[in-house]
């Protein structure tokens, strides 16, 4: 349908003793009330801001998955985005994932999105959004 994914922009990057912080600013450019952000990352030692407020434990993340990717869910994301800080010994480069979630359907031209007398969306936070998923490397 061609809606514009979330945005990330690299606001800084540096290495120091092994240590490497990485200060992200995500936005959804659809205005979208909710905002995921995944990163395959591997290292017991990640720390984590958002809007300079501290994230999960820092003193051990815990996967949200079994292939290591640690995440989290932010709702009522502010019309200029969020700050992202993350904190890792990690040499290899960063790969986030970040899906965009808003709720309805897209107007698509020539395809009605209404529903038949006898249906009806099913039940759950999913049913009816509208979700843009954007992958990142740096």
């Amino acid at each position: 349908i061609g809606a514009p994914g979330p945005e990330v922009v690299l606001l800084d990057d540096q290495t120091t003793d092994d240590v490497r912080v990485i200060r992200l600013r995500i936005a959804s450019p659809r205005q979208a009330p909710i905002v995921s952000i995944f990163a395959d990352v591997t290292t017991p030692d990640l720390k984590a801001t958002v809007d300079g407020k501290s994230i999960g434990d820092s003193a051990k993340p815990t996967p949200v998955d079994a292939n290591h990717r640690w995440g989290f869910f932010y709702s009522a994301v502010p019309p200029d985005g969020i700050e992202l800080v993350l904190r890792m010994k990690t040499p290899q480069p960063l790969k986030l994932t970040v899906t965009d979630r808003s709720y309805g359907l897209p107007q698509i031209p020539q395809m009605s999105t209404t529903y038949l007398v006898d249906a009806m969306p099913a039940p759950g936070a999913l049913s009816d959004t509208t979700c843009v998923t954007r992958r990142f490397t740096f």
